[in-house]
């Protein structure tokens, strides 16, 4: 389809490739995907993971998004910016002003404010990017370590596995942004990124590791006030691994009655 390099911009424009940047409308991500786009379009997101926050399978995601759009409006300019405001957005600022140039659009200030300036920022960039003034800004860059991707066919604790291999957490964490937790998904296998000069420690220690992978859990005696949200932040948990060990199918809880709670399961 001839996508344009221009599109490459996009992480910067939206989030300065802060990939923990959340928007009001919870889109995550360097391409700042919503949680229903980000399903339709194949990733994964639950109690264990959320892959808009996986560089590379938010990026195939987003281009497959964009090619989607550009085969809706044939444009690229009208794709990026039904990409910010919504398909429906773009449709009908056409409809209004019968035009299909999105620059006639934006000077007819058909769309909205945001959206006028984001196809424009982006185009900027491209052209600084050919044409660099001699006083040009760092526009920052995704930089990445060396990192080899290994296969667990088991739930493993990644604190206690950086713990044995003296590999600090953080750094898995950076690796593997995709995971909520401490704890690996309990699927039959699941890829992790461990860095390149760590492998062979790696692969030791994941044998020494015993097959439990170990939660911290807590036997809480509910209090008048207490809530599951509340309960989840004091222990350093998630408000769906406490219904799920408990077997709640609503949020209500009860003072006087106990819950077990798997504590120390989230990243700091």
């Amino acid at each position: 389809l001839g996508i344009p390099p221009a599109i490459k911009w996009i992480p910067t424009v939206e989030t300065w490739f802060d990939n923990d940047l959340r928007s009001e409308s919870n889109a995550v991500g360097l391409w700042q995907l919503t949680p229903a786009t980000a399903k339709s379009f194949g990733l994964k997101i639950d109690e264990w993971v959320d892959e808009r926050k996986n560089p590379e399978k938010a990026t195939d995601a987003a281009l497959d998004i964009l090619e989607y759009l550009y085969g809706k409006l044939g444009d690229w300019e009208l794709a990026l910016a039904a990409y910010n405001a919504g398909e429906g957005c773009v449709n009908r600022a056409i409809r209004r002003t019968g035009s299909r140039d999105f620059w006639k659009l934006s000077s007819s200030r058909s769309l909205p404010s945001q959206t006028r300036f984001y196809v424009a920022a982006i185009y900027a960039l491209a052209d600084i990017e050919r044409y660099p003034p001699a006083n040009a800004v760092d526009i920052p860059q995704c930089t990445e370590m060396p990192w080899i991707q290994l296969t667990l066919n088991r739930q493993v604790n990644l604190l206690d596995l950086s713990q044995s291999c003296n590999v600090d957490s953080e750094l898995i964490q950076k690796l593997n942004p995709s995971l909520k937790r401490t704890l690996t998904p309990p699927w039959e296998s699941f890829q992790i990124r461990v860095p390149e000069e760590a492998v062979s420690s790696f692969q030791s220690a994941l044998n020494r590791l015993p097959e439990d992978p170990g939660s911290e859990w807590v036997i809480h005696m509910i209090q008048a006030g207490d809530t599951l949200s509340k309960l989840a932040d004091s222990y350093n948990s998630t408000v769906e691994a406490i219904m799920v060990v408990n077997e709640l199918d609503r949020h209500l809880i009860i003072a006087g009655r106990e819950l077990l709670i798997p504590s120390n399961i989230l990243w700091n």
